[in-house]
C-alpha cells in the first residue's frame, strides 16, 4: 500500500512541477497556499466530526491521514520553491537586460540569460528528485 502511495505522490509532484512551470506565478502560489490551508482544514474538520461521533481511528488510519496531509503540504511547498527559482532567474535576466546591457555577453551573465530555460528545467528536476526522498520519508518512515 505504501509503495503505491509513494509512487502516486511522486507522480503527482512531478506533474504539478511540470504544469506549474508553465503557469503564471499568481496561480501557482494561490493554488499552493489553498492546498495547504484546505488540507489542514479538511484534517481539522474530519477530526472534529469523528470526535463528535465518538469514533476513534486506528493507529494505521491516523498515520495514513497524516501521511496524506504531509504529502499535500510537500507538493505545495515544492511548487513554491520552484516558483521562487523561476522568479530569481527572471529577476536576474531582467536586471541585467535593463541595467547591464553592455555586459550581457560576458561570462557569468550570459550563462543565466542564454540558459534560463535549462536552468528552470534542472531546478524542476531537482525538486522532483528531492520529492523521491521526501515522500520515501513520509510514506515509509513516518509514524504518528
Amino acid at each position: 500500500m505504501n509503495v503505491l502511495a509513494w509512487i502516486i505522490c511522486v507522480a503527482v509532484c512531478m506533474g504539478t512541477l511540470v504544469v506549474s512551470s508553465r503557469s503564471r506565478a499568481g496561480v501557482v502560489l494561490a493554488s499552493a497556499v489553498a492546498s495547504i490551508i484546505g488540507g489542514m482544514a479538511l484534517v481539522t474538520l474530519l477530526g472534529l466530526v469523528l470526535k463528535e461521533m465518538n469514533v476513534h481511528l486506528s493507529h494505521g488510519s491516523l498515520t495514513a491521514l497524516f501521511q496524506l496531509l504531509m504529502s499535500v503540504v510537500t507538493i505545495a511547498l515544492l511548487n513554491i520553491m520552484n516558483l521562487a527559482v523561476r522568479g530569481m532567474i527572471a529577476a536576474q535576466t531582467s536586471f541585467h537586460t535593463k541595467y547591464n546591457a553592455s555586459n550581457l555577453r560576458r561570462f557569468p551573465v550570459n550563462l543565466v540569460i542564454d540558459h534560463a530555460q535549462r536552468i528552470r528545467l534542472v531546478s524542476a528536476a531537482f525538486w522532483g528528485a528531492g520529492s523521491l526522498v521526501m515522500f520515501y520519508g513520509i510514506w515509509f518512515k513516518m509514524t504518528v
